[in-house]
């Protein structure tokens, strides 16, 4: 079986970019012939290690984000942008003829470019749904402009039949597939991520460390985290809650400090080795107002941490069964939130309960389990018994 990953970089120490890295491994070391085609790399280096058995190859075709430039500069360079693309990904296949490629929701802009040559050419196409759907979409970022968002509405309607051509749209959450179905998008399937660390032995239950992690960013919500932080640390001194993350964090720092809490809540750079952190905890909080699906909830569950998260799309809801394995709050409500940490904090036996049946439960999502459905639904396309 030849595979093709086409990307735009993996360059981020983040979720997206760690699981991508991850499955492209996984499927090279079971004899797959995989190569991974990026786009956007710029020279830099990629951020995860990538087996020697991945053929690698980096070309230059980034796609301008529209809010770098006007709006008729970033017009006329998007269009040449999307020629040079085109070029470079059919000079790769010349060389690189897979039997599936596999593409991004984050390549939405060029997803009729890389459709019509797999139709052209007898290739598969599956793509991969990494974020909520409504953030893939053109005309929200130009909502600001009748006139633009009217041409937004008419590329996405254009990329939407496309999309609609693909062998296979894999979603992360059976909402968010719901939410293509409702687009006639029926050529769709759930395959959720799968847990991409060496979780801890242990789990100390009686920390008194909660951890958050992701990227300093609206969507993970630290500000909502950071606000309920503020309250809970003048009754729990003792404590202390921690943020991973990369990306700028000037302004949650600061937030901090407005919320008279910057001596027990810590904003923290990414780090190399999330696990340990996990280690060290025995509460995990995720406060995001949206996901694709949350990576960093599966790792903090299957290290055994007593887990907190808003009920947001997509994803939380299907991970955690409410009050069994974690517990779920309102999505978007503080007072939920503080409630439902306030409850871990005062609870050391729940904390420990929630945890080990967390860590039971979340095996669903081992890389095993994962990885044989993406093989299973590409033998299916190839109509490989």
């Amino acid at each position: 079986m030849k595979l093709l990953y086409i990307l735009g970089n993996i360059i981020n120490r983040a979720g997206v970019e760690r699981i991508m890295t991850q499955k492209i491994n996984y499927l090279a070391e079971t004899n797959c012939d995989v190569s991974l085609l990026t786009t956007d790399q710029m020279g830099q280096p990629i951020s995860f290690p990538l087996s020697n058995k991945v053929n690698y190859i980096s070309v230059k075709a980034p796609i301008p984000s529209r809010t770098d430039y006007p709006f008729a500069k970033w017009l006329f360079m998007f269009h040449k942008a999307r020629s040079i693309y085109k070029e470079e990904i059919n000079k790769t296949l010349e060389n690189n003829r897979p039997d599936i490629i596999i593409c991004t929701t984050y390549s939405f802009d060029v997803l009729d470019i890389l459709t019509d040559i797999c139709l052209r050419k007898g290739i598969r196409l599956v793509i991969e749904s990494h974020i909520q759907l409504t953030n893939v979409f053109m005309r929200p970022r130009l909502a600001y402009n009748p006139l633009l968002a009217l041409y937004g509405k008419h590329h996405d309607i254009h990329i939407i039949n496309h999309i609609k051509k693909a062998a296979k749209l894999v979603c992360l959450t059976n909402e968010d597939m719901k939410s293509w179905r409702q687009l006639q998008v029926n050529n769709v399937c759930v395959i959720p991520n799968m847990i991409t660390i060496q979780p801890p032995k242990t789990i100390d239950y009686s920390s008194k460390r909660i951890i958050a992690v992701g990227r300093y960013s609206d969507q993970k919500g630290f500000d909502m985290l950071i606000k309920v932080w503020g309250r809970l640390s003048k009754k729990y001194s003792a404590w202390h809650l921690y943020i991973f993350g990369n990306e700028d964090r000037t302004d949650y720092e600061k937030m901090t400090r407005e919320e008279k809490c910057q001596e027990t809540c810590h904003c923290m750079p990414v780090t190399e080795d999330i696990a340990t952190e996990y280690g060290k905890s025995s509460i995990f909080v995720m406060s995001s107002r949206y996901e694709g699906m949350p990576l960093a909830l599966i790792e903090a569950m299957s290290s055994g941490l007593a887990c907190v998260s808003y009920n947001c799309p997509n994803g939380p809801a299907d991970i955690i069964n409410d009050g069994i394995d974690g517990l779920l709050a309102k999505n978007g409500d503080v007072d939920d939130l503080e409630a439902k940490m306030e409850k871990l904090i005062n609870n050391e036996t729940l904390r420990r309960e929630l945890g080990t049946t967390a860590k039971k439960n979340i095996e669903r999502y081992s890389p095993k389990a994962i990885m044989q459905q993406n093989l299973s639904l590409y033998k299916q396309i190839l109509n490989i018994a």
